[in-house]
């Protein structure tokens, strides 16, 4: 088999370059993935799933992250579950805002100097719930205002 070089890339495609990646940004995804209110549950709750790209992968939408997917046991109620996810940020020194938001939680922390997002979505009547926690590349804040 041959090898391909690219010489030039055509202005349409470099939309959709991704970019570099730092040392920062691949040290970040994995503290991010290794954060607690990602990695602990609480008995009801089963993890089905996680995924983590730092901002040069092309499954990471030109951001970080870093994510889990979980079901809830029936009996558990969505409440129940916010409330916990809350208890854990503060715990872990996070910043929740309020106000009218479009996730059941969103929260903000400073990691290596750069302010990254959390948001937990569901919706009522699904046990299935994502927590993700993004930044941008670059050393970019990210916060959930």
């Amino acid at each position: 088999m041959g090898t391909v070089a690219w010489t030039s890339v055509s202005p349409m495609l470099s939309m959709f370059t991704t970019p570099e990646c730092t040392e920062h940004d691949r040290r970040l995804t994995e503290q991010l993935a290794a954060d607690p209110v990602l990695t602990t549950l609480r008995p009801g709750l089963t993890r089905t799933g996680d995924h983590h790209a730092a901002p040069c992968q092309r499954d990471s939408d030109d951001s970080g992250i870093a994510s889990t997917m979980i079901g809830a046991d029936p009996s558990l109620p969505q409440d129940a579950v916010v409330a916990y996810y809350r208890g854990l940020l503060e715990d872990g020194g996070w910043t929740i805002a309020t106000g009218d938001l479009a996730v059941l939680l969103c929260a903000d922390r400073r990691f290596d100097g750069q302010q990254v997002r959390f948001t937990l979505h569901g919706s009522s009547g699904s046990p299935q719930y994502a927590l993700e926690i993004v930044f941008r590349p670059d050393r970019h804040d990210l916060a959930c205002t």
